[in-house]
């Protein structure tokens, strides 16, 4: 089950009946289904006596996108823009980023970000309201107005277990910003005038 139907794949192939199967441009029906944005792979193969099929394998959203304007899209774990989105899917992280292109197009430099939304469980995420790019990493913005800094992990497994760890055990009144870009030795600032 995925998000193309088979009268878009067959209108992106553009497959016109009664024409020789010989004729058939089989890198020419590729490139149309490739240009799809939710498509990830594709296979064109000739079955004789008449059939042309044509497989895909659809990509997976894994995080919201979000640019500084409030545009929203769909984006998978390589980066690519699938749509663009009225509201975001709840079951996914959000993540920050300077500009969406249109869909089918990839947002370059965002590979943190996305290690990161990987790295966010269940619990993990009714707490972050969305991750952002920092000179020093990622950041993510935590529901309160409360910033946990992530920093550049490999795979941020080791900060999100950190931070969920802080999130159970700490009293969060006044907190401002947790830092568990080492993991090991979290750090937390507070404001007393927030409290």
């Amino acid at each position: 089950a995925g998000r193309l139907s088979a009268e878009q794949l067959r209108a992106a192939a553009e497959v016109r009946v009664g024409v020789p199967m010989v004729e058939v441009d089989l890198g020419a029906i590729d490139r149309r289904v490739t240009a799809l944005p939710w498509v990830a792979e594709v296979g064109v193969e000739r079955e004789w006596p008449g059939t042309i099929r044509v497989s895909v394998s659809q990509r997976v959203p894994v995080v919201n996108g979000v640019d500084p304007v409030g545009g929203l899209a769909l984006l998978d774990r390589t980066g690519i823009v699938l749509e663009w989105t009225a509201t975001a899917d709840t079951g996914l992280a959000t993540i920050r980023v300077d500009a969406l292109g249109p869909p089918g197009s990839r947002i370059p430099g965002i590979e943190p970000l996305l290690r990161a939304a990987e790295a966010v469980t269940p619990d993990l995420g009714r707490w972050i309201v969305a991750l952002a790019p920092t000179g020093d990493g990622v950041r993510a913005e935590l529901v309160g107005g409360v910033d946990a800094e992530l920093g550049f992990g490999e795979d941020y497994r080791d900060e999100m277990r950190s931070l969920a760890t802080v999130l159970t055990r700490v009293v969060l009144a006044c907190l401002v910003t947790i830092d568990v870009s080492i993991h090991e030795s979290p750090v937390l600032l507070r404001d007393e005038s927030r409290c």
